[in-house]
């Protein structure tokens, strides 16, 4: 059975919307202070001979 077909889709009178612009000015980036740089700190075998160390010196104590 052949489809019917309704009356023709009405044409839109105008053209859509374009999108909401913004009105507000974005936010400026806030600034902040630079970081204090932390004083080096030993690495991992430096760590471990002060741990050893100290376990040595506390055994013979």
């Amino acid at each position: 059975m052949p489809r019917r077909r309704s009356s023709p889709a009405p044409s839109p009178s105008r053209a859509p919307a374009p999108p909401p612009r913004q009105t507000a000015p974005a936010p400026a980036p806030q600034h902040y202070p630079p970081a204090q740089v932390q004083p080096k700190q030993p690495g991992l075998l430096a760590n471990m001979a002060a741990t050893a160390g100290g376990v040595a010196a506390g055994s013979v104590i």
